[in-house]
């Protein structure tokens, strides 16, 4: 299998050579395939998670080289106060990384450094496509149309597992195949379709599910016909897999959404709120059926399980604090691949990384926490007034910037409780892309919102001395745009 993978590979390459994006499509391929060709492989290794990686890494040096990755600046969004918080922030990841070095040797460090540079080259690339092509369309379609059928594969798992390896979770091949003890007694398995645990499955079904209602409300009203099925055969295959954290995070996503339709672009249509209540019923839909089956039943269960999700996570957190002693052990202590650096981090970190602000105080301590909490809080803040600005313009490109930022905060809020999914490198690098979209287009609104500042400012400037306005010569620039050629009659 390892040659199929090498051919594989090369093709990918090749095209990304001659068109980045096609290489970003050919990179959703093997995010699948990796998973089924290590089933396939006898002792399923491991370095098949990798294949991603290593592939978008020569896909993001190409983009590089073709000027596609925007700059660091980026994340600051035009404003000073996010500027002063990523550069401490950026200061203490380097203390701790320096502190992982010193205390548990080289290998934690790094594989701490992989695990969050990654994700930020995939924002910047990310960014530098929203930037460079506006229309994101074509990516979400293909990652719909590669992973979404990946995803659905699930209920092939529930019907054919034991007869195709290829169908069951990776855990069976050695002996750690996951069994959940639901809360009435009853032993579930967890299926997985084509990809390697059900964990990876129902968060790229919840992924394809937001983004099938993300084209759908960019077509015609005849896509909904389409949208609606498949949503609700995805939040089936979540169902199924009995990861119900994903059915959360899609509620959040879609009560989000229509509250910021609704606030940011003041109402937009009749149709688009009733389309949106829909697909929150769907999102909702294991807690309106029956409850005649064991997997519905779980699936109802977590909007029940709030206070519990919270009081875990509450618990990890202190137990985080305790073993770090609120100074942070350093970068990567609590990433998948420290088993591997031949110090027994279990004993030294246990569980308490198992939730979000539990690994980063384990990382980087209350410090850490804090800044980290306060760069998101200034982020939503300067988004809003972004997308604010962008309502009273009518820019077309609101919607998709709504959306995607509702998808991410149901993405922190299951950070926040459980972080085990968001150490595999294929969900970080499209995580990372998506999180670099949202950035590019406000990046944008804060350039052209900009321009429109210096322009009034030199129009009242030009007032002020008794004209009428201000003439542009032809080709200069104001704000970082070109200024309208003057009338040719």
């Amino acid at each position: 299998m390892i040659f199929v993978a090498i051919a594989i590979t090369a093709f990918a390459l090749s095209v990304a050579m001659v068109d980045v994006r096609k290489g970003l499509v050919a990179l959703l391929l093997i995010g699948v395939l990796q998973d089924v060709l290590r089933k396939l492989t006898p002792d399923v290794p491991a370095y098949y998670i990798l294949w991603s990686l290593a592939t978008f890494l020569v896909i993001a040096a190409v983009a590089a080289r073709r000027g596609l990755i925007a700059p660091l600046r980026t994340l600051v969004l035009g404003d000073g106060t996010l500027k002063a918080l990523w550069t401490l922030m950026a200061f203490l990841i380097a203390a701790q990384f320096v502190h992982s070095f010193v205390r548990w040797g080289p290998v934690v460090p790094t594989l701490g450094a992989i695990e969050y540079l990654v994700p930020l080259l995939a924002v910047l690339l990310g960014a530098g496509f929203a930037r460079r092509f506006p229309d994101l369309r074509w990516f979400l379609k293909w990652y719909v149309f590669i992973v979404g059928p990946a995803a659905l594969s699930v209920f092939a798992s529930v019907r054919f597992g034991d007869r195709f390896p290829v169908l069951r979770d990776v855990g069976t091949f050695t002996g750690t195949e996951l069994i959940i003890y639901d809360r009435w007694g009853v032993t579930l398995q967890s299926y997985s379709g084509l990809f390697r645990t059900g964990e990876i499955a129902a968060w790229h079904a919840a992924t394809a599910a937001v983004f099938v209602l993300i084209l759908a409300r960019r077509g015609a009203a005849r896509g909904w016909w389409f949208a609606i099925p498949g949503v609700v055969l995805l939040v089936g295959a979540i169902v199924y897999t009995g990861r119900r954290k994903m059915l959360m995070a899609l509620t959040l996503f879609f009560v989000l959404r229509l509250i910021l339709d609704f606030l940011a672009a003041r109402g937009l249509g009749r149709r688009s709120g009733v389309a949106l209540i829909v697909a929150l019923a769907i999102a909702m839909l294991p807690g309106l059926l029956p409850e005649t089956d064991d997997y519905l039943n779980r699936g109802v269960s977590v909007y029940n399980s709030l206070g519990e999700r919270s009081g875990t996570a509450l618990d990890l957190a202190r137990s985080a604090m305790y073993r770090s002693g609120g100074i942070g052990l350093g970068v990567g202590v609590f990433s998948q691949g420290s088993r591997y650096a031949g110090v027994d981090l279990q004993s030294v970190v246990g569980g308490a990384g198992e939730a979000g602000v539990g690994k980063i105080i384990l990382e980087f301590g209350i410090a850490g926490l804090l800044l980290l909490a306060l760069i998101v809080g200034r982020t939503i803040i300067k988004g809003w007034r972004l997308m604010r600005w962008m309502g009273r313009r009518r820019d077309p490109a609101l919607l998709v910037t709504i959306a995607i930022g509702s998808f991410l905060v149901g993405q922190v809020a299951t950070f926040v409780v459980a972080t085990q999914i968001y150490g595999d490198p294929f969900v970080l690098i499209i995580l990372g892309l998506t999180i670099g979209f949202l950035f590019g287009k406000l990046s944008a609104a804060e350039r052209m919102r900009m321009a429109e500042v210096r322009t009034k400012g030199a129009v009242r400037h030009g007032a002020a001395n008794g004209r009428q306005g201000v003439t542009y010569p032809r080709g200069s620039r104001v704000g970082g745009f070109s200024a309208a050629p003057a009338d040719r009659r």
